[in-house]
């Protein structure tokens, strides 16, 4: 079982799977019932059927926080817990799937591999002022230099797109606007993980989150909660 973390922080318990198990491996820890297995196979997708399963393997065998069930998701496809005994959020990226959970507090949470192709879609997410704080692009005087500083970039990015990820999820309404709606206050992506403040402008009003995020290997988690 490729359990890959477990967290307990600020009163959330979050969990993360390296899914490394064939589907049929994932089905037999899964112990469906026969309707609710048929209707998962009936997913197109091998990658959305092994996401599905090892999210619920998640919230019952790790966290032990709802049956399969208990989940439902709402006609803007956030999830909840039907009996309403606290909130959850979801994410996956490659190979990976994460689940964050908390008995009061409505909760985002985001996963990606950190990679270097985010800098072709940081156009869609960066708004100015974001801009203005990146680590540079000036050339560095030093082959060693230029790398630490490209890297620095690359966890920045993926820092904010996280952050805004998560702002998405805890909204769930849709329809934001992440370059005009969000914006996260410049930082300094630390080594391991920490902490960035965020605004989420809806309905006329301003919101203010503390959103966190950790390092673990090429991966990055980011979750809030509100």
């Amino acid at each position: 079982m490729p359990l890959y973390l477990e967290k307990r922080i600020n009163g959330s318990r979050l969990a993360v799977w390296q899914m490394t198990e064939t589907e049929e491996e994932f089905f037999s820890m899964a112990a469906l019932s026969e309707e609710l297995k048929s209707e998962v196979k009936g997913f197109r997708s091998e990658t959305r059927r092994k996401e599905w399963l090892t999210l619920r393997i998640l919230l019952k065998d790790v966290l032990n926080v709802a049956h399969y069930d208990d989940i439902i998701y709402d006609e803007k496809g956030k999830p909840h817990l039907k009996n309403g005994s606290g909130y959850i959020s979801f994410s996956h990226t490659k190979n990976f799937a994460a689940v964050v959970f908390h008995n009061s507090k409505n909760m985002g949470i985001d996963i990606e591999t950190v990679r270097e192709r985010i800098e072709k879609i940081s156009h869609k997410f960066l708004n100015d002022d974001e801009i203005k704080y990146l680590p540079a692009n000036a050339p560095a005087v030093h082959q060693w230099q230029a790398g630490i500083q490209n890297e620095k970039r690359i966890e920045t990015l993926h820092v904010i797109w996280g952050a805004k990820e998560v702002l998405f999820k805890i909204h769930g309404k849709g329809g934001l606007d992440f370059k005009k709606q969000m914006h996260v206050h410049p930082f300094v992506p630390a080594v391991w993980g920490g902490s960035v403040d965020a605004e989420l402008k809806t309905d006329g009003k301003i919101s203010h989150f503390k959103i966190h995020y950790f390092f673990s290997g090429k991966l990055i988690v980011v979750y809030a909660s509100s």
